[in-house]
C-alpha cells in the first residue's frame, strides 16, 4: 500500500483529467461551454492532480522515497507478489500471451530502477528527478496492467463456468450467452478490457524505458 499510494493519487487522478478532457472534445463545442457540465467535469478532474500533493511531488515521492525506501524492500516484495502470478498464468490458454507481455514489462522496469541507482552512485542526483513523472507513467501502466490481468484470470473461471451451465460450447452458443447473460457480459467486458489496455497502452511503458535508458539529459545541460 506504501509503494502504490503515489500511484493510485497520481496516475489515477492523470488520467481522469485526460478522460476528461476526450470528453470535451466528444461534446465538441457543447463541451466547452458553461450550459453543459462537461467543462466543469474537466475542472474539476484537474483539481486532484494538484491538491493533496501535485502529482509532481507525488512521482519524486514514488522514485524518491518508496522505490529506494527500505532498502528496496518495497519494490522487491511487489515484484515478488507479480512474478507469482506471471509464473502461475504464463502457460493460460487465454491469458498466457498477454501474461508474457507483462512478464518483458517487469524486466524492463527493473532495467530503469538499477539504471537510477547506478547513476546516483556516479552522483548524478538530478537525472532521475527529470524523469520521475515519465517513471511515475510507466509504473502506473504496468501496474494497471497487473491488475487488469489479475481481474480477467478471475474472470475467466467465471465466464467458464456460465458457460458450463448453459452447455454454451460453440462461439456462437457462448455469443448467445454473453448477449442474454448481464454477469457473463460483465466478465466477458473485463476480457476485453484488459486485452485493449495491454495492447494498446501497455507498449507505451517499454518507450518509457527506452527513453530512460537513453540517458538523454539535454533538459538538464542546455544553456539558457
Amino acid at each position: 500500500m506504501e509503494l502504490l499510494t503515489p500511484i493510485c493519487k497520481a496516475y489515477c487522478s492523470e488520467y481522469g483529467f485526460r478522460m476528461t478532457a476526450v470528453g470535451v472534445q466528444v461534446f465538441g463545442g457543447y463541451g466547452y461551454t458553461q450550459e453543459y457540465q462537461q467543462e466543469q467535469y474537466l475542472r474539476d478532474a484537474l483539481i486532484s492532480t494538484i491538491y493533496e500533493g501535485t502529482n509532481g511531488i507525488q512521482a519524486l515521492d514514488l522514485l524518491g522515497r518508496k522505490i529506494s525506501g527500505k532498502g528496496g524492500l518495497l519494490l522487491i516484495s511487489y515484484l515478488m507478489q507479480m512474478n507469482e502470478f506471471i509464473t502461475e498464468h504464463k502457460e493460460h490458454g487465454l491469458l498466457g500471451p498477454y501474461v508474457l507481455k507483462l512478464e518483458k514489462v517487469r524486466d524492463a522496469l527493473s532495467h530503469v530502477v538499477m539504471h537510477f541507482q547506478k547513476v546516483g552512485m556516479d552522483g548524478d542526483i538530478y537525472y532521475p528527478v527529470l524523469n520521475a513523472t515519465s517513471f511515475m507513467d510507466m509504473f502506473g501502466t504496468i501496474t494497471l496492467s497487473y491488475l487488469l490481468l489479475q481481474q480477467a484470470a478471475i474472470a475467466e473461471k467465471r465466464l467458464s463456468d456460465i458457460y458450463h451451465a448453459a452447455s454454451a460450447t460453440t462461439d456462437k452458443q457462448k455469443a448467445a450467452v454473453i448477449q442474454n447473460n448481464p454477469e457473463a457480459k460483465f466478465y466477458d467486458g473485463k476480457l476485453h478490457s484488459m486485452r485493449f489496455f495491454i495492447d494498446n497502452n501497455l507498449p507505451h511503458a517499454h518507450a518509457t524505458a527506452d527513453t530512460i535508458l537513453s540517458g538523454n539529459r539535454s533538459p538538464l545541460d542546455v544553456e539558457f
